[in-house]
């Protein structure tokens, strides 16, 4: 098998279709069904279920595939440093997306003044995919919410990030001073990443205090989550410093919650092995840059 192969099938699985992906890609549609054929003959597997104008992966594909991914991010990973030349100025890293959109344009700019000939790699993924990244060697650091308890990595907390309850300027508890969980009881909750062990903190206080949080829509967006806010679709948990510019504008509101703030730690996470010095000089400036403590970011 070659790279080209391996990114059609890449291309195929994203498009659907032979002929968005053979357009995509500038090659004709009989040369990337020559390319997916000769793949699924080599591995003796079926990898694309072909019906009428769709193109969809088997399960044999859908676990290539996310092999596939990682070895293309590690080629072009490879490629790269290559490509930075003998002097190594070359950095790759990857952030969640909160922290790529809200933090990361900041701390590049100030960075960069000190080290401006570096050439840049930027991921924005989840924390899994970012863990990956780091195991694969693609990546130098990665930026990820939360303490990460992983022997193949070390991570270093740089901040703690607040979740506030945020509200459409027009709800009733807007006006309270103080808002309680059990005053959200009949609130419909639109969530942010339920999954995510922030959440797992902010169900524990609502069980504490009783009551059983209604959630009636859960995305994986902030600025999603902020839109539905707009319409008046309910209220929500949100990071500080994904709704700072609405809160300064007056378009969304903060409740204050009673008790603790909720809080959660956002890392640096590097590999084992011993870092590039352009990769170790950026460590060390994010280290002097945040001061641990500070619960309004950074």
């Amino acid at each position: 098998m070659d790279t080209q192969q391996l990114l059609t099938l890449q291309k195929l699985a994203r498009e659907k279709s032979f002929s968005r992906a053979s357009r995509e890609l500038g090659i004709s549609q009989p040369t990337a069904t020559m390319r997916i054929k000769a793949l699924e003959d080599e591995l003796g597997e079926t990898l694309i279920l072909r019906t009428g104008q769709k193109a969809v992966l088997t399960p044999a594909g859908e676990i290539f595939l996310s092999h596939v991914d990682r070895a293309l991010k590690v080629l072009q990973s490879a490629v790269d440093r290559i490509s930075a030349g003998p002097d190594g100025n070359f950095l790759a890293i990857a952030g969640t997306p909160s922290f790529n959109t809200f933090v990361l344009p900041e701390i590049l700019q100030e960075f960069r003044v000190l080290h401006p000939d570096i050439q840049w790699q930027i991921y924005t993924d989840g924390t899994e995919n970012i863990l990956k990244m780091i195991a694969d060697g693609i990546i130098d650091i990665g930026l990820v919410r939360g303490m990460v308890p992983n022997s193949t990595v070390s991570s270093f907390p740089l901040f703690f990030e607040k979740f506030l309850l945020i509200l459409p300027n027009n709800h009733p508890l807007a006006l309270k001073e103080s808002v309680s969980l059990p005053d959200l009881q009949n609130e419909p909750i639109v969530f942010y990443r339920r999954n995510s062990d922030t959440w797992g903190e902010i169900e524990k206080r609502f069980l504490a205090a009783g009551v059983q949080p209604k959630i009636t829509m859960e995305l994986n967006h902030t600025v999603t989550v902020k839109q539905m806010l707009l319409a008046g679709e309910g209220v929500a948990f949100l990071p500080e410093l994904t709704v700072k510019n609405e809160l300064e504008t007056g378009l969304l509101t903060a409740g204050r919650i009673e008790g603790p703030p909720i809080l959660r730690p956002i890392s640096a996470v590097i590999p084992q092995w011993e870092l590039p010095e352009t990769a170790n000089s950026f460590l060390l400036f994010l280290k002097s840059r945040f001061v641990l403590g500070d619960h309004d970011g950074y």
